[in-house]
């Protein structure tokens, strides 16, 4: 800078951090307009930090809980299905016991059938979801029916001797403050009851035991319709859980988003203003750069 100009220091040095700050100002803006966020570091959002950080943890634990509730409906509605078999099969049972006292099947049939149906039983307590079994309680590796179902150690008289899983049910977190019991597990009676009609009257035929079995069985299949019941209710509250967690989600993002994201055409506006600033600071400057001393003496 030559000392002939007209300029003082003073004014071209101020000159010079205006047109500093205006092209600042001008790159984040550009930036802005450009990522669509009003900044890519936590410091850029100011006083706005703890609340955006805030409301973030809140969209992370609720999107959490909408994984492992997606998992266990999934879970539950194939508890549902086999709840629904094993109806059909008490059901089956019910039939070759009423035929059987009319008379009208077979000794050695009624045995086959019975036995097929057990198996049946056997089979829909064993299923899985993925790698887990539904039925054996928090034991979930282990198969909740024994392979060989021992003999009753009094015949009409139910008990779990079948049985191989945990004794604790699971529970499930399904929100902050809403824990549930999901599971359904192979011991409960209803169960227990169904194993003992079809094994009283594998072992016997008598009129006695045919009614005393077909009671067990009616009562086992009651309770089977009472366990269907509890595990729709639970669906229906998970699914509530989860229609509730979404609207939050929803409703947080558009928080997160007035905090974090640029507004564009007020941002246009100031770009356009911040480059006539800038272009008239340059021109303000180039003048009063050209200016000397000299062309204010006079001629001689």
């Amino acid at each position: 800078m030559s000392v002939n100009n007209v300029s003082t220091f003073g004014s071209l040095q101020s000159l010079l951090q205006n047109m500093g700050s205006v092209q600042s100002d001008l790159n984040n803006d550009q930036q802005e307009i450009s990522s669509g966020q009003v900044s890519e570091t936590f410091q850029g959002l100011g006083s706005n930090v703890e609340q955006f950080t805030s409301f973030n943890a809140q969209l992370a634990r609720l999107s959490n809980y909408q994984q492992d509730n997606t998992t266990l409906l999934s879970q539950m509605q194939a508890t549902n299905t086999a709840l629904s078999q094993i109806e059909t099969i008490a059901n089956n049972v019910n039939s070759l016991i009423a035929s059987q006292r009319s008379g009208s099947a077979s000794a050695a049939s009624f045995q086959q059938q019975l036995q097929s149906q057990m198996t049946a039983l056997s089979s829909a307590l064993n299923t899985t979801y993925g790698s887990s079994y539904l039925f054996s309680g928090t034991d979930t590796n282990t198969p909740p029916i024994k392979s060989e179902i021992p003999a009753p150690a009094t015949p009409g008289v139910p008990n779990d001797a079948y049985y191989q899983g945990s004794s604790q049910d699971v529970t499930a977190r399904i929100a902050d403050n809403d824990v549930m019991t999901p599971n359904v597990r192979a011991d409960n009676t209803a169960f227990q009851q169904l194993y003992a009609g079809i094994q009283q009257v594998l072992g016997s035929t008598s009129d006695e035991s045919l009614s005393s079995a077909e009671n067990l069985v009616e009562t086992g299949l009651q309770g089977v319709i009472g366990l269907q019941a509890t595990v729709n209710t639970n669906i229906v509250n998970v699914q509530a859980v989860n229609s509730q967690n979404q609207t939050q989600q929803t409703y947080l993002k558009g928080l997160v988003s007035n905090i974090s994201s640029a507004d564009v055409v007020t941002l246009s506006t100031q770009v356009a203003q911040d480059q006539s600033v800038l272009e008239a600071t340059y021109s303000t400057f180039a003048r009063i750069s050209s200016l000397s001393i000299l062309s204010y003496l006079p001629n001689t």
